[in-house]
């Protein structure tokens, strides 16, 4: 780990209101899985959002469940409060692994004005599943009317034109980016 990652998300753990997005690559797990990560996040729940499952053998769709169980064995120090297996892929590809939609609506719930950071190794995905997890805030939010203001709807706005700079080059994206999904998000 960087000297950068450890100061930026050694932060979180002096917050004692945050939910951590642990990334973790569905191929390269071993390579992804930051297993000191707790030392840097204290007690906040982590929801591990595996990664790329577009790239899992077409078979694997149907053992899901099995899956999940892995993934739990391989993050079990981590204690994470849930698993999600994701593919930011459009199509098909998303239909057999929409934990994206999953984490987007469970977010809700764990946010409970806290803060949310998403982490994990370099070129894991973490943009991209920022991006989509913006794009379906906003709908659940919109849907279940956590957006009622003229400020909120200024927000949506923003955040609609909005993306998360992504690039093959490892160490792109090395701070935070402050990203105002939630209403009365400061």
């Amino acid at each position: 780990m960087t000297l950068v990652f450890r100061r930026v998300v050694g932060k979180v753990n002096t917050r004692l209101n945050a939910v951590v997005i642990l990334c973790l690559d569905a191929i390269n797990w071993g390579g992804t899985c930051i297993r000191t990560i707790r030392q840097y996040v204290g007690g906040n729940p982590i929801l591990l959002a595996v990664t790329r499952c577009d790239l899992l053998p077409i078979q694997a769709e149907h053992e899901k469940e099995q899956l999940e169980s892995f993934y739990r064995k391989v993050a079990a120090e981590l204690s994470p409060a849930a698993i999600y297996l994701c593919s930011t892929e459009q199509g098909e590809a998303q239909q057999r692994y929409d934990g994206t939609q999953q984490l987007a609506k469970d977010l809700w719930e764990y946010r409970n004005d806290r803060d949310v950071y998403v982490v994990g190794a370099a070129n894991i995905g973490k943009s991209t599943l920022t991006d989509s997890l913006i794009a379906k805030l906003i709908k659940a939010g919109e849907m279940n009317g956590h957006f009622d203001s003229a400020m909120d709807e200024r927000r949506v706005e923003a955040l609609r034109s909005s993306r998360v700079t992504k690039s093959a080059l490892p160490g792109t994206t090395l701070q935070n980016i402050r990203v105002p999904c939630f209403p009365n998000h400061e």
